[in-house]
């Protein structure tokens, strides 16, 4: 115990230490043990920790001091969504991941592959590659038998039903990037790894349209019924999942299965180009969805944007269909841009508002203006934590607080603008 009789002006340092753990016991054995590593040493470690796991740790010197405000944020978001989106079970102490653990977030404590692989994934990849391995590991593990099923209960059981493609795609994207980044080829010999490259192949037989090589969804990024079940940014990504197995299988000397996930993967661009690009205010431009019977629809939602195209590789950015699809998501002709206020930006069906993820989807296109980077880099947010959306007059969150899962893809776009000549 610590006893302090103080005299005005005086002041007294206390330390206080809180310990959880599955019963009492654990809980106080804990606290002990953190008494006795002492204040210094446990603050020292867990700053280097941090700071290690930083993307200011990463950056160049003269980017770092370009941006130190935009640096700050960034590494606020990365370790919020490290700590919020991901977590150990008290009772198992196994890896689980999910949306946000803050009762802030409207749907929080569970899982959406999306947020995770999507979202979280990269920054997470970025900032701790052994890390990330683990979570790709506890994501096939648990959650790859509802594959492509829009949310799970953190333990992989089925919570919310309904088909995204987006979501299917999104467990082998992130396996790319990993394998990619790492040249680790040890964990596509995983059981859970390779019974989930199964399950990926043998739903998607039945979603696959007839005549064309482009698949359907039942919802779309924002997890609402589509109008039209064949969209664009679905089926690109699902393009890069398959790209990215033909390059592993390729790196493992699997040139059957490479060839046959590479003519995947050209079919499906092919039938984007033939049957998902259509005349648009501007000139031809990839239609947000279409029913391959005529009907499309013009539209872009953040959370799986057509902005996203050239940053999965799938176009170049100079292509002049994504010039054209830029120019209507940024005109009026969208109903869901916004072109008033302090925070200008573009929102979508889900949640009318300006979304920072839209303008995230601009830096990662390589395509960010200052609008753009003055929405993620300055407006409040949510104390400066990521956000569903925000009122243009201010800046300030409008929906979705504490987004965990998005505060690490903002990061990953704040550290990317560190670098920018627009900021």
């Amino acid at each position: 115990w610590t006893r302090a009789a103080l005299q005005p002006g005086q002041t007294c340092a206390v330390d206080f230490w809180l310990a959880v753990n599955a019963d009492p016991d654990g809980a106080a054995t804990t606290a002990v043990h953190l008494r006795r590593v002492g204040y210094q040493a446990a603050l020292s470690h867990t700053l280097g920790w941090l700071q290690s796991r930083s993307h200011r740790n990463r950056m160049p010197a003269e980017a770092a001091d370009k941006a130190p405000g935009v640096l700050s944020r960034a590494d606020y978001n990365l370790h919020f969504c490290r700590f919020f989106a991901h977590g150990r079970a008290i009772d198992t102490e196994e890896l689980i991941m999910l949306t946000s653990r803050s009762p802030r977030y409207y749907v929080s404590a569970a899982f959406w592959p999306r947020d995770t692989f999507l979202w979280a994934f990269p920054a997470m990849l970025a900032s701790d590659p052994a890390f990330a391995r683990d979570v790709l590991l506890a994501g096939f593990t648990r959650h790859a038998r509802n594959m492509g099923i829009h949310a799970h209960y953190i333990d992989g059981v089925l919570l919310y039903p309904g088909f995204e493609l987006d979501e299917h795609a999104s467990y082998h994207v992130a396996l790319g990037s990993y394998v990619q980044r790492t040249r680790d080829m040890s964990i596509v010999r995983e059981p859970a790894v390779a019974a989930g490259l199964v399950r990926f192949q043998e739903s998607l037989a039945e979603l696959r349209h007839p005549q064309a090589a482009l698949y359907r969804t039942f919802l779309d990024p924002s997890d609402d019924p589509v109008k039209y079940p064949y969209l664009t940014y679905d089926n690109a990504l699902l393009w890069r999942a398959f790209t990215s197995l033909a390059e592993i299988a390729r790196a493992v000397g699997d040139d059957g299965a490479a060839s046959e996930y590479a003519d995947a993967a050209r079919a499906i661009h092919r039938a984007v180009g033939e049957h998902l690009v259509v005349e648009g205010p501007f000139g031809p431009m990839f239609a947000w969805s279409a029913n391959l019977e005529g009907g499309f629809e013009l539209y872009d939602d953040p959370p799986g944007s057509l902005l996203l195209l050239p940053h999965y590789e799938f176009i170049e950015r100079n292509d002049p269909r994504f010039a054209n699809t830029v120019k209507f998501i940024m005109s009026r002709h969208n109903p869901y841009r916004f072109e008033g206020g302090e925070y200008p930006g573009v929102g979508c069906a889900h949640a009318t508002r300006p979304w920072p993820m839209h303008a995230c989807n601009m830096v990662m296109a390589g395509i960010a203006d200052r609008e753009a980077l003055k929405l993620i880099a300055a407006a409040p947010l949510d104390g400066e934590l990521a956000c569903e959306s925000v009122y243009e007059t201010t800046g300030k969150a409008a929906t979705g607080c504490a987004f965990a899962t998005f505060a690490g893809y903002l990061s990953a776009a704040l550290a990317k603008a560190a670098t920018s000549s627009v900021i």
